[in-house]
């Protein structure tokens, strides 16, 4: 995870915490000037701000999410915790929407029950702080981003899945072995995997197992042409995304195996390939 947006910011403890788990403690990076991960804020307070700010983030934008999200770029991650029920509804549905199409990843957001523990309504929760914003306005169910195939990682707290993202559909495959993690393994020279995308890609990634026993997987076009190989092989194992070539790929790219001398077998682990499509204007 390079980027993260965290939405509604308030005084930072999401983005301390982040900086914590992804730099300090992930990569054992503390200094600023050697942070890899750009963790940005939106706060609509300004009366919030605090140096917190300004040690974890990189950039914290000032003003309502919903003015503010179509002036930035994309994130691996957005973070919108205890947000959509201060924005109207119909507001709140379109920013559900534009956010699933600006994060490489995942969305992963909050909101608080209709009734809360001591029969409270969300909606008697006015502004407080001197902040208007703090106002609840709307009611959140389930039922409104169930159509994201979400999953529910806490009471009333969601991973919505990026929609900049498809998996490609598998048209063929010769020789290959079917894992019960859903891993598809090519074990020789004539194993093969081929993909269709409903359109040319604008980024690929494939999801591979690293390890001693891999080799070298072949990427090619429709036509057979090679369009890329990637070295597998590493002394221990371990999982990783790599980006492949897109550029002459076209709509159908097919995957196999070849020796590579430093590998003591024969094998090419897939866990996953995705397609990066453009972005589709939310409604």
């Amino acid at each position: 995870m390079r980027s993260v947006l965290d939405i509604g910011c308030g005084a930072g403890k999401w983005g301390f915490l982040l900086r914590d788990l992804l730099d300090f403690y992930h990569r054992g990076v503390y200094y600023r000037r050697d942070w890899v991960t750009r963790i940005d804020g939106v706060e609509a307070f300004r009366g919030y701000e605090n140096p917190v700010h300004a040690f974890v983030y990189d950039r914290v934008h000032w003003g309502d999410v919903v003015e503010v999200i179509d002036q930035l770029g994309e994130y691996d991650v957005i973070f919108a915790m205890e947000v959509i029920e201060h924005i109207p509804k119909e507001q709140g549905l379109r920013l559900v929407e534009t956010l699933v199409h600006k994060c490489n990843r995942v969305v992963i957001l909050s909101f608080p029950p209709e009734f809360d523990d001591f029969g409270r309504h969300v909606l008697e929760q006015k502004d407080a702080h001197e902040n208007r914003h703090e106002e609840h306005v709307a009611v959140w169910a389930e039922d409104d981003i169930r159509a994201y195939g979400f999953q529910c990682i806490s009471p009333c707290a969601y991973v919505l899945p990026s929609r900049l993202w498809a998996a490609p559909r598998l048209v063929s495959s010769h020789n290959v072995l079917s894992k019960d993690d859903g891993a598809l393994v090519l074990t020789a020279n004539d194993s093969s995997l081929e993909y269709e995308f409903s359109s040319p890609p604008d980024a690929l990634e494939m999801r591979v197992l690293r390890h001693p026993w891999s080799s070298t997987l072949v990427m090619c076009d429709g036509a057979g042409g090679v369009l890329h190989r990637e070295n597998l092989h590493a002394p221990e194992g371990h999982e990783v995304w790599v980006s492949l070539p897109v550029d002459r790929c076209g709509e159908r790219v097919r995957f196999g195996v070849e020796s590579n001398p430093a590998s003591r077998g024969n094998e090419a682990w897939v866990k996953g390939l995705r397609a990066k499509r453009r972005r589709a204007k939310a409604r």
